[in-house]
């Protein structure tokens, strides 16, 4: 299953500040469609339960929506899903430390690590991270092949999985209503539960065809045919 992990809109994510581009949750869900995918998950930064509401009400295409949030911490950005819709969102620029010790059921994706390593390195094993985003369509092409391998290295055991891919995300962080066509491929799920527990249990890979890593480090037909057991 298809599912870009790091979608936005315009209902809680942008404001002048942030992006000079604007997009309605309704235009992401058409580009999503164009890109072949089978759900996204937004990743609003302001107003997460409304922009999910409403997205989610106004959905006739066929996508599934899921629930999530990215929060702003000072020290990283981070993806927050959580297990039921009954979510009591964070303030945008919470602390990181307070995002990971909430009390609510939740998986976090550490976002964009490649913008702040000295973080990265020191403390997503410790902290628990459920999963890190390899491939984000915000990071420079250029920068990306030169840097992918540091994510790898760095990232590719941290949850003790034998398979380096285990536990990676690829996702749009989109400003604005099209989205890049990288996404992170997860069993079948149907429910905001089932999507937490995958996270939970690290059932996820990257996708990339557009990033020389990717290419050459390993194919899709090797990575599918890993997942293929792993899902069962």
């Amino acid at each position: 299953m298809k599912i870009d992990t790091h979608v936005h809109t315009v209902y809680g994510s942008f404001s002048e500040k942030y992006c000079s581009h604007r997009t309605g949750g309704l235009e992401v869900l058409d580009s999503a469609v164009e890109k072949g995918l089978d759900a996204v998950v937004l990743m609003d930064k302001f107003l997460p339960l409304e922009s999910y509401d409403y997205v989610s009400s106004q959905n006739d295409s066929g996508l599934k929506v899921f629930l999530g949030q990215e929060v702003m911490c000072p020290e990283c950005h981070v993806g927050v899903i959580p297990r039921s819709l009954d979510f009591i969102p964070f303030e945008p620029t919470s602390s990181v430390d307070e995002v990971l010790s909430s009390d609510q059921e939740l998986v976090f994706i550490l976002f964009h690590p490649l913008f702040v390593w000295d973080f990265a390195e020191e403390r997503a094993d410790p902290i628990g991270f459920d999963g890190v985003e390899l491939y984000n369509a915000q990071v420079p092409a250029v920068f990306s092949s030169r840097n992918i391998m540091r994510t790898y290295e760095t990232f590719k055991g941290f949850r003790g999985f034998s398979n380096p891919f285990f536990g990676l995300t690829a996702g749009s962080d989109n400003h604005d209503s099209k989205l890049s066509g990288l996404h992170t491929v997860f069993p079948e799920i149907s429910s905001q539960q089932e999507l937490f527990e995958a996270v939970k249990q690290g059932k996820f890979y990257p996708v990339s065809k557009t990033i020389p890593f990717y290419r050459t480090q390993q194919n899709v037909s090797m990575i599918a045919d890993y997942f293929s057991v792993k899902f069962k």
